[in-house]
């Protein structure tokens, strides 16, 4: 990657930098070096916005790093961020991926009348969208919501209904296999 990142400041393509500085942030997150992390996405951050193309995904990477910290406040802060310009450019996959994580950082901080709300929108975009990858943990984690206010019986139902979502995607990814 930082062979890539020479090689594309060196012919001044600076849209692929972006990508290549998100893409070098997200290894060094791999490896748990967050601070190495933090300073590449907050390159692609700005790197971005100079050239008038903003891309949420940084923002969302920064907020995930927050998370995996336990950092809640400042991983609502750039997920916000970042679902802010993906409602901007319409990026319907970014949203319903920054609201899920948006949700089950609510769960995580115990708040759950809003990890609710953003947990029901994700559920109703991932439907809508039909994109039954995201369907699994956006339940798993309203069931932890539930759970967590001591709602055992719709966690339990929730938790029903993760496992067959899960079932549906392994068999479906099975069949294609199959084919």
């Amino acid at each position: 990657f930082e062979e890539s990142q020479q090689l594309l400041s060196e012919i001044h393509d600076q849209q692929r930098m972006v990508g290549a500085l998100n893409n070098l942030g997200n290894l060094h997150s791999e490896l748990q070096l967050y601070e190495q992390a933090l300073k590449y996405y907050s390159q692609s951050w700005q790197l971005s916005e100079k050239i008038g193309k903003p891309f949420s995904e940084p923002l969302s990477n920064i907020g995930n790093l927050f998370f995996r910290q336990g950092n809640y406040q400042r991983a609502v802060e750039y997920y916000g961020r970042a679902l802010e310009l993906s409602k901007k450019e319409n990026n319907r996959l970014d949203i319903l991926n920054t609201t899920s994580n948006m949700g089950e950082v609510y769960v995580r901080a115990g708040r759950p009348k809003e990890a609710q709300q953003y947990l029901d929108e994700a559920l109703a975009l991932c439907k809508e969208m039909q994109a039954s990858y995201f369907e699994p943990q956006i339940l798993k984690s309203q069931a932890a919501n539930l759970a967590a206010q001591g709602k055992m019986k719709e966690a339990y139902q929730k938790m029903l209904d993760y496992d067959k979502a899960k079932d549906r995607i392994f068999n479906e990814e099975s069949t294609r296999k199959i084919a």
